[in-house]
């Protein structure tokens, strides 16, 4: 036993250039990607993929630290998948579940034309989209970006519905709330951040995405609400292929408007919101207000009939869209949200032909 102890002490201390003894003395090349930065992922904007971004504090202080963000969030359904897949097994094989894809073509055709790229993330899984848009708090100048966007998303639900009832499918059902929320990690992580490898292989796993976790999405309460809340259907008050918005959101845009002061070539621009209601509809309006004229920049009309659900700790009162004016039309015109079909509507006997108040 000494003897070879001896041995492998001389082996270890004697070890002739080019052996193994010597090769594991010699420092480890580090097992990454050299390539360039120029390249970028659509969720990592910041940082090159290849090199994963450092690692976060994730002890409970620096999570204290995160900022909490002002958002508003959609999240719409489309309805009927559930059945189609029970009747077809299960099975991508099946012609009827295959059909179903012709149906998300349909959204994501809808969803580019009618977005608004500059100012929302959006997020698509399976049969469903979720739509986030931030909103600082205050800062002026910023309500002509929501309400483009609150446009964009009102829009955009109707041209979809309005292709379902044409090929004779059940629609897509969207609420939209009000809420906060924070970033927690990385939206990505790729193969090599997970696993030690050979340099021979390390370009092909830092280009392979194995973790999507868009910071839009991490921890936000609004999408969490919206949600929950459309999953509830019918059985809660929310039938059918319609749009509803949840209470709270009216008070933010309201909110909004007051921070909102716009100085332009002929004065100072303000914002109001107003409020009709009567036994069959409430209107939610938002004027513009240069000297004196007041021009309609967004009019939305709900049913009179307010849905309240308390679920989980939300308690939430959702009002649903019969009706959608868009900004800046010189034409008097509603896009109906109950048929889905395209018929000029004349306005409330307080607008002028234009589309202004009548003061």
């Amino acid at each position: 036993m000494k003897c070879w102890r001896r041995t492998r002490e001389h082996a270890r201390t004697e070890a002739e250039p080019g052996s193994r003894a010597d090769l594991r003395k010699k420092p480890r090349r580090p097992l990454t990607s050299t390539l360039g930065a120029e390249s970028t992922h659509p969720f990592c904007s910041s940082s090159h993929p290849y090199n994963p971004p450092p690692k976060r504090n994730s002890n409970r202080s620096a999570m204290k630290s995160e900022p909490i963000i002002d958002c508003f969030c959609l999240w719409s359904d489309l309805l009927g998948f559930g059945r189609t897949f029970e009747e077809g097994g299960w099975s991508l094989s099946n012609e009827k579940v295959r059909k179903i894809a012709e149906r998300l073509a349909a959204i994501e055709r809808m969803l580019f034309r009618s977005n608004a790229p500059r100012q929302e993330y959006v997020f698509l899984l399976n049969d469903g989209v979720a739509r986030n848009l931030d909103w600082p708090h205050p800062e002026p100048g910023y309500l002509s970006g929501v309400l483009h966007w609150l446009q964009s998303v009102l829009t955009n639900h109707w041209q979809i519905n309005a292709i379902e009832r044409q090929n004779g499918h059940p629609g897509m059902r969207s609420v939209l709330c009000s809420g906060q929320r924070m970033d927690l990690r990385e939206s990505t992580k790729n193969s090599l951040s997970q696993v030690l490898a050979p340099e021979s292989m390390a370009e092909h796993l830092a280009r392979d995405i194995s973790v999507y976790s868009p910071q839009q999405f991490q921890m936000n309460l609004a999408f969490s609400k919206a949600y929950l809340l459309e999953s509830l259907g019918s059985k809660a008050g929310l039938t059918g292929p319609n749009f509803f918005i949840e209470d709270s959101l009216f008070h933010d845009l309201v909110q909004i408007c007051a921070n909102e002061n716009v100085v332009m070539l002929d004065g100072k621009l303000e914002y109001q919101t107003t409020t009709e209601t009567t036994d069959h509809r409430h209107v939610f309006t938002i004027l513009g207000n240069a000297q004196s004229k007041r021009v309609l920049r967004l009019a939305i009309e709900f049913d009179a009939k307010v849905v309240e659900v308390n679920h989980r700790g939300i308690a939430a009162k959702l009002h649903k869209v019969t009706r959608f004016q868009p900004m800046d039309e010189n034409d008097s015109f509603w896009f109906d949200f109950c048929g889905y079909n395209f018929e000029p509507t004349p306005l409330p006997s307080s607008y002028a032909k234009d589309g202004s108040l009548a003061i």
